[in-house]
């Protein structure tokens, strides 16, 4: 079941607990379902232009305490991963 965001009433969301999208379990309270779609078809589209993509998630689990004390954090995961990448 679809429902719409509070402040914008163009997003649609999606209760990740109780519904899945395209078969795919969220784990997730809510999600914009538009988000969703234009995602995928990024992907999609990315696939057929480009047959050996690799598409990677990576989901970073930082302590507040650690995040509060070091701003710079995020630009020094992306500088190390581009590095191992490269």
């Amino acid at each position: 079941m679809n429902r719409r965001h509070k402040q914008n009433k163009n997003l649609r969301i999606i209760d990740g607990r109780k519904e899945r999208y395209n078969g795919l379990l969220i784990h997730r309270e809510k999600l914009s379902l538009n988000y969703l779609e234009a995602i995928e078809a990024t992907n999609i589209r990315s696939l057929n232009a480009y047959p050996r993509t690799l598409l990677v998630r990576v989901d970073l689990r930082l302590p507040d305490k650690l995040q509060k004390q070091r701003p710079y954090i995020m630009s020094r995961f992306i500088t190390a991963l581009q590095y191992r990448v490269n």
